[in-house]
């Protein structure tokens, strides 16, 4: 008897454990693209200090159920020279800024003007201009650099770690295997309107809002989706 248990025990192993990696490979390989993963009660913190920046205004940003959007939230600060205006919303999906850009602000066809750039350290984040302000833009991902794209997203390892405390409420249907839930942050500033210093000013603006996108991803990186 015990030699024709043996066999059945370790054919229903592995037909088990075959069909846990199969549902877990498809949960990798197959996202669903602009889905919203469980953010909708996202705690937002009243305050993100940023370094030379005062904070000057708090308020949460409505979700669209039309399109799937998530509520966020809307930081504005103020420094010596300028104001800067930082909204954030937590995504889920695809994580293509592109796509977030065009369908969720009226930057639209602009986003063909996105410029990526990366950061040792930090990441890849996207810059651009519209209507006389100059943006930034890049998600924070719970673990790893931010990215801008789909693919950048799919590059970095660590976005595809099981988490152990995720598996019981996957079983149950309440959560992905996988947590695929940036920080979508949007952050912009006014442009000068001295047009003979237009190529100067613009770098110079970049660089503030460069200085204080990785001042909010400092804070946020050891913070986001953290218990």
């Amino acid at each position: 008897m015990k030699s024709f248990w043996q066999p059945v025990r370790l054919s229903l192993l592995v037909g088990v454990l075959g069909s846990v990696v199969g549902i877990w490979g498809w949960t990798i390989a197959a996202p669903k693209t602009g889905k919203v993963a469980q953010n909708n009660a996202y705690p937002f913190p009243a305050i993100v200090p940023l370094t030379t920046w005062q904070l000057l205004k708090t308020t949460p940003l409505p979700p669209n159920p039309s399109t799937n959007l998530s509520p966020g939230q809307r930081y504005q600060y103020r420094n010596t020279q300028t104001s800067l205006e930082v909204e954030a919303r937590v995504m889920g999906g695809d994580d293509n800024i592109s796509r977030f850009l065009e369908t969720y602000t009226a930057i639209g066809a602009d986003k063909v003007n996105l410029v990526i750039k990366n950061q040792p350290q930090v990441g890849f984040y996207g810059v651009l201009t519209h209507n006389g302000r100059a943006y930034l833009t890049a998600c924070i991902n719970h673990q790893g650099g931010s990215t801008v794209t789909e693919q950048q997203f799919r590059q970095n390892p660590q976005n595809y770690h099981l988490q152990v405390n995720r598996v019981l409420p996957w079983l149950l249907g309440r959560e992905t295997l996988i947590d695929r839930r940036c920080l979508w942050t949007l952050m912009s500033t006014p442009m000068p309107t001295t047009a003979k210093v237009e190529t100067i000013a613009s770098a110079e603006t970049f660089k503030t809002l460069e200085t204080a996108w990785f001042s909010w991803y400092e804070w946020w990186q050891p913070n986001f989706l953290k218990p």
